[in-house]
């Protein structure tokens, strides 16, 4: 007798991914003013065979507080986040839709891990720099600072229905 496996859960249109940017991976203008990640951001590094986000809508409460809440899960895991770092949003319908534009698809899984449960891995993540390009400058471009994010009031983080699935 084989084991069971958890069936996957898949994210909605209309969910929100977060990714953690590094300073190194932003575009910034000739004063340093942030203006959104460079497509390398999205790059998979060597070994890697999804894309690693996390999902907003795991957790309750309006936009700007899941958005906290998903900060506070990945400052809470093993990544070390720095100052000049900024936390990136994009839509699961925008990035969808802007792989099927390149004759692509991608599988968005909710795949908790002990160190973040709202961790969503990007499957069948392209590695075209033209599509990187588009995903980095017109789809995933809502992105916020440590400070930016420390200034969202939000009561206790609590899962949501859909999370708690």
């Amino acid at each position: 007798m084989t084991g069971l496996s958890m069936p996957s859960k898949y994210l909605s249109n209309n969910d929100r991914l977060i990714r953690y940017v590094s300073w190194t991976r932003l575009r910034r203008d000739e004063n340093g003013n942030v203006l959104g990640p460079l497509p390398q951001a999205f790059r998979l590094r060597p070994g890697e065979s999804y894309l690693s986000t996390t999902w907003c809508e795991y957790f309750k409460g309006t936009d700007q507080e899941t958005i906290r809440c998903s900060v506070t899960e990945l400052k809470n895991s093993n990544l070390v986040v720095k100052s000049k770092s900024r936390f990136c949003v994009g839509v699961v319908k925008d990035i969808s839709d802007c792989l099927a534009s390149f004759g692509k698809t991608a599988r968005f899984i909710h795949e908790p891990k002990p160190s973040n449960p709202a961790y969503v891995a990007v499957r069948n993540w392209p590695d075209d720099d033209e599509i990187l390009d588009m995903i980095a400058g017109e789809i995933w471009t809502d992105c916020f600072s440590n400070e930016d994010v420390a200034e969202i009031i939000v009561k206790p983080c609590y899962v949501s229905e859909r999370g708690d699935e």
